[in-house]
């Protein structure tokens, strides 16, 4: 906080943003998915056996990380860049399976117990396909998309009927200006058949009419005073909208009062079910929606959110079974869900590693069944290899230089980043340069104009993040050795290979980097591990490139992928974000502000050391 000219104090957003940053960088370091530091006996290298190089870059890899022998897993697949689905699922698929029963068969613990001390780290070498093509729809599919289309149109209708009906049920409420109201239910009736035939345009008259009823319910005291009128309003409203309007209410009752002891909650029996209702909608989110289990789930939607909810679950439905284009996922993604027994293969699923699910129960137990997946890969198998060589290298001596950070200048105001995407994710941008200047050691350069870096306006680039170039790479970094960093555009993966392509990670890669990510199609601009939390993780040097990467990734079974070394740990042993040094008096507004501090993280560093060991 700091005093104003009249002397009053105000808070500086500014610090109240890094100080809630390094709380979520707290959480994303400290909170670990649960097992030991990863080994080099803990990858499996996965090659094309096909493909003389492929299997060269593999044995190379391995020897120099000195990952077992056993760990190699070839495959025979022809030398291309894409895959089908039936291939995917005949030649990959099984082996891949075979090897890991086998790395989880070699690693029980005696006597016998059916525990397993890790999940394998799959890493896909030079030759290996980069995406899925696009599938055809399944007679399955095709029934569910009409099944949809006919759900759609139902709730529509109904939704618009019970509008009119809430409507005019409501017309009878008191008003602070006497209005004119139908005084019988013919009148009713003639306007639900008006309205039936027309579609609701948005949900969003219905939650503002919804809001309003029961404001000038509770204003008039209905309950009390004209109970039938109460009943029928209650009735429309509880068949529309579920039984979250009457959780709000609840909680906004229990949080007005000074003491809420966890037993009074636990005897509320409305919100138990409601927190019921929503933990298996959330467990059943990582599955995703299949045509078999559509109506079952779209039966959790109209439990907590009415008939409003369950229009709002189709709608949503349809937006992933219509296009084909949603049906191409990156190889690396769809591996990653493998030892799933089924799962929703049209569009994302959450990543169960994302930390922001640590705290869930049954999390742990997805993560038993979720791999994760990085490659090693390039135009060259020369170039694959030297990306060994510079994470040995540099791993051990630690990654030196500037942080190079390309925001765009969108809208800094609050109300149109919570509106538009683009403007949200530039602020991410914003806010790593705050974090990495706030407490790191590295020197950081931020352009915040809509024009990127040109030639030559980046010597000595350790680290890069910036946007937005579609598949035009910008030569303007003199890398160093053991560069990291990616671009946020639209497919700057869809190849490795193609001499002729400018897409950003092939070129990076083929410019110097050590360690890239980027989509093999449109991703859409959620699918990124978020910059403010990928690069704080990365300086500490706790967490190697491939856990870096999972925890701060939301969405598997899509088409982002992971290119370097999973092992990589460029700042293992010269970390760049100092978790023992205090803010400069310089750099505080107020050094008294509450919030995550660096020795508070330091703390934890030393606890999470301690759990490790």
């Amino acid at each position: 906080m700091i005093r104003n000219s009249k002397g009053l104090m105000t808070i500086d957003l500014k610090w109240v943003r890094l100080t809630f940053m390094f709380f979520f960088i707290k959480l994303f370091l400290f909170t670990t998915s649960g097992a030991s530091a990863l080994q080099p006996d803990d990858i499996l290298i996965v090659y094309n056996s096909s493909l003389p190089a492929s299997k060269e870059v593999a044995l190379y890899y391995q020897s120099k990380r000195n990952v077992p022998k056993d760990n190699l897993v070839g495959l025979e697949l022809p030398d291309s860049e894409n895959i089908t689905y039936t291939d995917f699922t005949q030649k990959m698929v099984p082996v891949i399976k075979t090897a890991v029963r086998k790395f989880h068969a070699d690693r029980l613990i005696p006597p016998l117990k059916p525990d397993i001390k890790t999940m394998p780290v799959l890493l896909l070498v030079y030759g290996m396909p980069l995406y899925i093509k696009e599938t055809g729809e399944t007679q399955n599919d095709q029934a569910l998309k009409k099944l949809i289309a006919f759900k759609i149109k139902e709730y529509e209708r109904l939704i618009a009927r019970l509008t009119a009906r809430l409507e005019y049920l409501a017309k009878k409420l008191p008003l602070e200006k006497k209005t004119e109201t139908p005084s019988d239910d013919a009148k009713a009736d003639s306007e639900q058949k008006k309205t039936s035939t027309e579609p609701l345009q948005s949900l969003a008259k219905l939650s503002t009419l919804v809001d309003s009823t029961v404001k000038r319910m509770d204003e008039a005291e209905t309950s009390k005073k004209n109970p039938g009128l109460y009943i029928q309003i209650s009735s429309v409203i509880i068949r529309l909208t579920g039984i979250e309007p009457a959780v709000k209410t609840i909680k906004k009752q229990l949080a007005a009062e000074k003491e809420t002891p966890p037993e009074h909650i636990l005897n509320q029996p409305l919100l138990k079910w409601d927190t019921i209702f929503k933990w298996e909608w959330a467990q059943s989110t990582f599955q995703g929606v299949l045509p078999d289990n559509a109506i079952e789930r779209a039966t959790l939607a109209r439990q907590t959110n009415g008939i409003a909810g369950e229009l709002k679950y189709w709608k949503n439905l349809q937006t992933v079974y219509t296009p084909v284009s949603w049906r191409l996922a990156a190889v690396d993604s769809e591996l990653s869900l493998i030892l799933r027994p089924s799962y929703q293969r049209v569009g994302w699923l959450p990543n169960p590693f994302f930390n922001v699910y640590n705290h869930w129960s049954y999390i742990k137990f997805l993560r038993k069944v979720t791999l994760m997946v990085a490659r090693l890969d390039a135009s060259t198998p020369e170039l694959a290899k030297q990306m060994t060589d510079d994470a040995i290298e540099i791993e051990n001596k630690g990654l030196e230089g500037v942080f190079y950070i390309d925001a765009r200048g969108l809208s800094s105001d609050d109300k149109e980043r919570k509106k538009n995407d683009y403007a949200r994710f530039d602020r991410y941008l914003v806010n790593l340069h705050d974090v990495v200047k706030q407490y790191g050691s590295m020197p950081v350069v931020i352009d915040d104009k809509p024009e990127l870096f040109q030639d030559g306006d980046c010597p000595d680039a350790a680290l890069y993040c910036g946007w937005y170039s579609l598949a035009k790479y910008v030569d303007a970094f003199e890398w160093q050795k053991g560069a990291v960093g990616f671009h946020i555009a639209s497919g700057e993966a869809k190849t490795l290979k193609k001499e002729e392509s400018n897409v950003w990670c092939k070129r990076m890669l083929e410019d110097g980097v050590t360690a890239t990510l980027g989509p093999v199609r449109e991703p859409y601009l959620a699918s990124f591990p978020r910059p403010d939390m990928f690069f704080p993780l990365l300086m500490t040097g706790k967490v190697p490139l491939i856990e870096v990467y999972y925890r701060t990734l939301p969405h598997l079974s899509w088409r982002q992928i992971l290119i370097g070394d999973p092992l990589y740990t460029p700042f293992k042993n010269k970390p760049a974000i100092d978790l023992t040094a205090q803010p400069s008096e310089a750099a505080s507004p107020d050094k008294t502000l509450s919030g995550t501090t660096p020795s508070e993280l330091q703390t934890d560093t030393n606890k999470h050391e301690q759990e490790k060991k």
